[in-house]
């Protein structure tokens, strides 16, 4: 089931949201091509872009809640911590899968169904929830 951007998931900045936005955009995707079986090259497109990509997004989050004096930010960065943990350990393994002299489509698509299904649960816990809590303190004390 593809998620749908909703200026519910807004945080009242247009830069994080057209992130936040590619960022679903590329979940929408790797749901698309775990449905229609395991093409590798795609899968792999999206897997490095998420790798690439969701780093510079944290960083620039961070810098964004730092810039606005967050009083949560360091808690925020922890659990950002987490996830860039989480995807470098993906990442491991599916290499290690790919890589592997007994590689099968099958053991691709159980690693992809895992991390489609942390993702997409990192989408509501993470970015509707704690990222909500930076928008609100913002926008509440802005100049």
């Amino acid at each position: 089931m593809e998620i749908v951007w909703t200026q519910e998931m807004s945080v009242y900045d247009e830069k994080i949201d057209n992130q936040h936005k590619r960022l679903l955009n590329q979940l929408n995707d790797l749901k698309k091509e775990l449905s229609s079986g395991v093409d590798i090259d795609p899968l792999r497109k999206i897997i490095d872009f998420f790798g690439k990509y969701a780093k510079e997004h944290l960083d620039y989050e961070e810098v964004y809640m730092k810039e606005h004096s967050f009083p949560g930010l360091e808690k925020h960065k922890k659990i950002h911590d987490s996830f860039r943990k989480y995807f470098e350990d993906f990442q491991k393994k599916f290499h290690a899968v790919y890589s592997s002299s007994s590689f099968s489509a099958k053991d691709i698509k159980v690693l992809l169904i895992e991390a489609e299904k942390f993702l997409a649960d990192w989408w509501i816990n993470h970015i509707l929830k704690e990222d909500h809590k930076y928008a609100v303190y913002i926008k509440a004390h802005s100049k």
